[in-house]
């Protein structure tokens, strides 16, 4: 009975993305409420020392909101003067009322390029990635997700996807405090004549992944550092590195031969996918993207300096240009690759039914998490999930499709599971 008072909150219903999957929009009624949760979640997270810091800086909230506005303008005001002719006053302005009304910071303010006339409607409406990770987290706290630990550990998700059948990279052996667990025939008794991958089991965005590159008779390059060990001192090395958190160790993979050369010079390009539970209980999109590295890097994440293109979610079309994180102006825009040469616009990419299937299987998967980030890789012989992802990056989601978070159907979704985790708390 309480599920269907619930789902019975309003929701404006689109047509369906594909069969057995319904799209929502929110309302300012939804918008409303998301930042009444937002507000529950702050009072949750913090204590009373941060709660006296808040009440001081509402106090100083004009003097605060000027503050942030010239920390903005020092790094961004002039690339974007130059770039946009929105002159340095005008940011300023901006900024400082975007700061007091609705808490908008710098990074997010020229990201979303709210100093644009056409953007400015979407400041009310925003919400920073800061912002949505903890509420993120109070989901998966109230909600009582028990999978949540399996998607934390790369190790326990590779073995849940083997276990169920889902197409992912195995993980050929496990690094933990100092000693080497071999989960494949290939690491026995030495490691695979071939390009490895390293990285550390629960972090994310990238950071701490190493390629190594195979040289015969038996060298591995490290791809950004140049460094070089025989098999049994890689061995040692990544022993060594597990002291202070497990690794995992990978084959390199190669993405599908159709975009092989197109999104990539090298490094591996992989789709983005949120996918929601819906009150219905079946499973939902949001917006689609696909990530790209760029020069010589390893991995596609825009924290590392990667490119973000939107997909069509019916299609698989690429839709806009890619977007990349940019230190003077916010964010620049590619419409085609810099480093292929490839326009990326209306590029298809292959497999993409696949993809949405995929996605769907792994989220039933995990059934006790309403949202989830997944990584997908399209290889040669069909997608793969790398990664499940139960704190997902919303800038990635919605930043290429140049919407705020609230343009989607994430807010009324949310508030759905919000209200059901306040009943399970009761």
């Amino acid at each position: 009975m309480t599920d269907l008072i619930l789902s019975c909150h309003k929701l404006t219903e689109r047509p369906p993305v594909d069969a057995g999957c319904c799209v929502v929009t929110a309302s300012d009624e939804d918008v409303r409420e998301f930042r009444a949760n937002l507000g529950v979640v702050r009072n949750h997270c913090t204590n009373l020392v941060t709660r006296f810091r808040h009440f001081a800086g509402r106090q100083l909230s004009i003097p605060l909101a000027l503050s942030h506005g010239l920390r903005g303008l020092r790094q961004y005001g002039l690339g974007v003067k130059k770039r946009y002719n929105v002159g340095l006053f005008e940011q300023l302005r901006y900024l400082t009322w975007d700061h007091f009304s609705y808490r908008i910071l710098p990074e997010s303010f020229y990201m979303y390029q709210l100093y644009l006339a056409e953007n400015r409607n979407l400041r009310s409406r925003n919400f920073a990635h800061a912002e949505i990770l903890p509420m993120q987290q109070y989901l998966i706290d109230t909600l009582r997700c028990e999978d949540f630990p399996l998607l934390r550990s790369k190790q326990r998700f590779a073995v849940r996807c083997s276990e169920l059948g889902l197409p992912t990279v195995p993980v050929l052996a496990e690094f933990t405090e100092g000693k080497m667990i071999a989960h494949s025939a290939k690491c026995e008794p030495n490691l695979p004549h071939g390009d490895l991958f390293s990285k550390p089991s629960e972090y994310w965005c990238g950071i701490g992944a190493n390629l190594w590159r195979f040289e015969a008779p038996d060298r591995y390059v490290n791809a950004l550092s140049g460094e070089s060990y025989d098999g049994n001192a890689l061995r040692e090395k990544l022993c060594a590195e597990s002291m202070s958190g497990r690794i995992v160790l990978q084959e390199k993979v190669s993405n599908h031969t159709s975009i092989e050369r197109s999104l990539t010079t090298g490094g591996l390009a992989t789709v983005r996918l949120v996918t929601c539970r819906t009150p219905t209980g079946s499973i939902d999109f949001l917006p689609a993207s696909i990530r790209m590295p760029i020069g010589q890097a390893i991995v596609d994440n825009i924290a590392q300096g990667g490119l973000a293109a939107p997909v069509d979610l019916t299609t698989g079309e690429i839709s806009g240009p890619a977007i990349q994180k940019d230190k003077t102006i916010g964010v620049s825009r590619f419409e085609k690759h810099p480093d292929t040469g490839v326009r990326l616009i209306g590029l298809q990419l292959p497999c993409w039914p696949q993809v949405l299937d995929l996605a769907k299987q792994a989220h039933e998967a995990f059934p006790s998490m309403p949202f989830v980030g997944w990584d997908i890789a399209i290889l040669r012989d069909g997608p793969v999930v790398l990664e499940g992802n139960s704190w997902w990056d919303v800038d990635l989601t919605i930043l290429p499709h140049r919407i705020s978070l609230s343009d989607t159907q994430f807010l009324p979704y949310y508030n759905y599971h919000f209200r059901r985790g306040s009943t399970q708390a009761i």
